[in-house]
């Protein structure tokens, strides 16, 4: 059986075979541009994954190129380690915003009273 993407369909059933097709030829590192999940692969370290992708996750919302610009900047303030950074954090020093100065994001803020 031919599938959409070209190949031969894999698998028990028609569904299942079209995934795996579908997961076999996208998934790559070189198929994720223009995600913003792209900024989670520049670490090596899962942990650190981790938390560039939620922070990738929480900037998520507008254009594509906007998304990566903050959440490039909220990471390049946690260092070359953003877990590492978090786990030996001093909570008071969190207060600070120092830290994120140089990060700036529009939120809309529609029907929140301040």
């Amino acid at each position: 059986m031919q599938n959409i993407l070209g190949g031969r369909a894999r698998g028990k059933g028609r569904v299942p075979g079209l995934l795996e097709d579908a997961y076999r030829r996208y998934h790559r590192p070189e198929c994720i541009r223009p995600d913003p999940l792209e900024v989670a692969l520049r670490y090596a370290d899962p942990r650190d994954q981790e938390i560039a992708g939620l922070v990738a996750a929480l900037l998520a919302y507008g254009g594509v190129k906007a998304i990566m610009r903050s959440a490039t900047a909220v990471l390049a303030s946690l260092g070359p380690s953003p877990s590492r950074t978090l786990r030996q954090a001093d909570p008071r020093r969190w207060r600070s915003r120092r830290r994120f100065a140089g990060c700036a994001r529009r939120t809309p803020c529609a029907g929140i009273s301040r």
